[in-house]
């Protein structure tokens, strides 16, 4: 894996994704390892790649809200009837 270390890198600071790696690599290079092999060197990158935070937002107290909105568990009625379930969670800060 050392040898394509450089192009590793360079795919996940460009977003590439680690599942679609060790098969490029397979077929751009006639990558031999084993996926596991390759995790392991894909972990490390990916520790060394730290996103460092370009904006601190800062508001006032209430100023602010952040709203999550998803499906829940379909859950079933005493009466045998199947509910879809819905959750709405809203939090100011």
């Amino acid at each position: 894996m050392e040898p394509y270390r450089d192009q590793v890198r360079d795919w996940l600071t460009t977003g590439f994704q680690g599942t679609p790696i060790h098969p490029a690599l397979q077929h751009n290079h006639g990558y031999t390892e084993s996926h596991d092999a390759a995790n392991r060197v894909l972990h490390l990158l990916a520790a060394e790649h730290v996103v460092k935070a370009t904006t601190i937002h800062k508001v006032a107290t209430a100023e602010a809200t952040q709203v999550i909105f998803g499906a829940c568990p379909v859950l079933t009625h005493r009466a045998g009837s199947r509910l879809k379930t819905w959750i709405f969670v809203k939090t100011s800060c």
